[in-house]
């Protein structure tokens, strides 16, 4: 005959932990994630004054004046041109002159000062007669 089976033993003490395993792959990138909303318009910028075409000139010195009556050329000298206006104060203009010659050297300068504007035209670093258009704004 066989006897009762006794009480089960405590449970013994837990085992050390394991070392971690290796990382596994990287997954693929996932898609890209829709665009966000559009950020509210900003405020409109003040409007600055603008330019004002004044006179086309031509090669020769004969102004055509789009502004008022009393520009006058004086073309003394090959490619310098002094337009004058004494009902207007130049000083403090910004002048942008624009050459209307076909050449790839054709350039111009223009400099503003009391009532006169005087422009150079040139062909490389020669001046020379070139036809030009003028523009002005003043503050």
């Amino acid at each position: 005959m066989t006897g009762e089976t006794g009480p089960t033993g405590a449970t013994g003490p837990t085992g050390p932990t394991g070392a971690t395993g290796a990382a596994g792959v990287t997954g693929e990138t996932g898609p890209t994630g829709p665009t966000g909303p559009t950020g509210a318009t900003g405020p409109t910028g003040a409007t600055g004054a603008g330019l004002t075409e004044v006179a086309t000139v031509t090669s020769e010195g004969v102004a055509t004046a789009l502004v008022g009556e009393a520009l006058t050329v004086e073309h003394a000298s090959p490619g310098t041109y002094t337009l004058t206006d004494t009902g207007v104060t130049f000083t403090g203009c910004a002048v942008v002159v624009t050459v209307n010659a076909t050449g790839v050297d054709d350039t111009a300068q223009a400099g503003a000062g009391g009532h006169t504007i005087t422009v150079m035209t040139y062909e490389g670093a020669t001046l020379t007669n070139n036809p030009f258009s003028l523009m002005v704004t003043c503050p």
